[in-house]
């Protein structure tokens, strides 16, 4: 048998082969060791539920009634103030219909009040000159006489600015519907959805209400201004008695006269309280936003603080990360970075601002399944910019403290 024989291997071949075979899995080896070593040393940002609550506000009556119209659909843009329903206003209307009846009434008396006034005034005084009474009596009853028709004057002008307040206010009932269904037109008819012509003739139609309106309120205010200088001259006429005669029961005013004008002052307050009411028939937009949902529709009854629609904000301004409540008992969080992150390019960096003082119960649309309720700390995180839609879920990550 014939003897093997060893063909020496060079130096440099050895040298190329540990290269390129053991050296490749000893470097391979070391570098797993050191990124384990340096990933154990390294604090792991975890990932935490988060997400954009929408701010969402429902729009209800103070008052029962029944709903008249309803001028926004779902999913309309409305802007905050804007009208976007009215109840039912033939109530309403009806009430001012019987204020104004009830003033005219009063209006009646205070005219048949005042010609009994002046015919005593003046049979009391032919009864003092045939009696021959003395200068300051008669005086005296000449300035009782201008006092109490004063106070006449003062009363026909208080029930005057009173059946201006109740046409005002049942001229507006109208106004407020005319002007929403204008500016709603006027939409549509730029979004070629509407016609034009439709919103130039309601145009036309707000022109004159406004007009008309324009005209009462100038009535109104000139009345009331009248009625301030008869207030002032009734006030000059009780400080120009005689000091002798005292002024505390001047003038001898008749008990009819005097019911009179309490119920004028009762008739004040009742046409105030129309006012608010005639207030109360509109209901507005709370916010700029969108409605996102109709509860009732035309012609239901409504009782007082029943929600008729939802109106959600388009923008929202913070977020709510969602913690375990030992990560907040080891450390505060207030003041902390986090980053928010949604998809692989929207991110924003924020600071937590404030947190809850218990675990709150997460939406269910970040629960890890529909039948396993999650919870967690909720932290408040501002966000100055609108880069997320409200209602959106995110990622968060509690970023290391700047050292």
């Amino acid at each position: 048998m014939a003897a093997v024989t060893k063909v020496p291997i060079p130096f440099d071949q050895r040298l190329t082969a540990f290269v390129r075979g053991p050296l490749v899995g000893l470097v391979w080896l070391a570098t797993a060791a050191l990124c384990v070593t340096l990933l154990r040393d390294r604090p792991v940002a975890l990932e935490h539920r988060a997400w954009v609550p929408p701010i969402e506000y429902e729009v209800s009556t103070p008052s029962s009634g029944v709903l008249g119209v309803v001028l926004v659909q779902a999913f309309q843009e409305v802007r905050k103030g804007e009208l976007v329903a009215q109840l039912d206003p033939r109530l309403l209307e009806a009430r001012l219909a019987t204020a104004n009846a009830e003033i005219l009434s009063l209006m009646a008396q205070i005219e048949d009040a005042r010609e009994l006034a002046e015919a005593e005034q003046q049979q009391a005084l032919t009864l003092a000159e045939q009696e021959a009474t003395s200068d300051g009596a008669s005086l005296r009853m000449r300035m009782e006489g201008d006092l109490l028709r004063s106070s006449f004057d003062e009363s026909d002008l208080r029930l005057g600015v009173l059946e201006l307040e109740v046409l005002l206010a049942s001229d507006r009932v109208g106004t407020d519907l005319l002007q929403a269904r204008y500016t709603r037109a006027v939409k549509l008819a730029a979004d070629g959805t509407g016609w034009e012509a439709e919103a130039a003739d309601l145009g036309l139609e707000l022109r004159q209400a406004e007009e008309q309106n324009r005209g009462t309120a100038d009535r109104l205010a000139a009345q009331r201004a009248e009625l301030l200088q008869a207030l002032e001259r009734t006030a000059e006429l009780r400080k120009g008695f005689p000091a002798e005669t005292g002024t505390v029961d001047l003038p001898r005013i008749p008990a009819a006269t005097r019911a009179l004008e309490a119920a004028i002052k009762v008739q004040e307050l009742a046409i105030a309280e129309l006012e608010l009411e005639r207030e109360a028939l509109n209901l507005q937009a709370p916010i700029d936003g969108q409605v996102s949902a109709l509860y009732v529709g035309e012609g239901q009854s409504l009782m007082a603080g029943r929600a008729v629609m939802m109106v959600t904000a388009n923008v929202a301004r913070e977020a709510v990360v969602f913690v375990d409540p030992e990560l907040a008992s080891a450390e505060s969080l207030i003041g902390r970075r986090v980053e928010l992150r949604a998809g692989e390019r929207r991110s924003l960096e924020t600071k937590v601002a404030s947190l809850s003082p218990k675990a709150e119960l997460l939406p269910e649309r970040l629960w890890s399944h529909p039948a396993t309720p999650a919870y967690g700390l909720a932290l408040r995180v501002p966000m100055g910019d609108p880069v997320f839609m409200p209602g959106e879920v995110l990622r968060a990550q509690i970023l290391p403290r700047d050292e």
